[in-house]
């Protein structure tokens, strides 16, 4: 049985357990300051530090749409037997 593994973005795996596993990413939405941007895409965790450290406020997450989601699952759809997704 073929499965595909996905995850958000929270995973945190390194690129080469990634990699290994063909497991893919899907980026959440980070919030800064009234902005949205996609986790490891658009935004790096080093962007949202520093943000943080020169005094700025927490960012905040946002779960992708069932929309959303149901375009990644289909893309996997006709080349595996079944997907997991793993998220927070």
């Amino acid at each position: 049985m073929n499965i595909k593994i996905i995850s958000d973005s929270t995973c945190d795996l390194s690129q080469e357990l990634l990699t290994k596993h063909d497991i893919t990413v899907v980026p959440l939405t980070v919030i800064k300051n009234d902005q949205e941007f996609k986790d490891a895409v658009t935004i790096t965790p080093e962007v949202i530090f520093e943000h943080v450290a020169n005094g700025g406020s927490l960012c905040t997450t946002s779960a992708n749409s069932v929309g959303e989601y149901a375009e990644w699952f289909e893309k996997f759809a006709g080349d595996y037997d079944g997907v997991i997704h793993i998220n927070i």
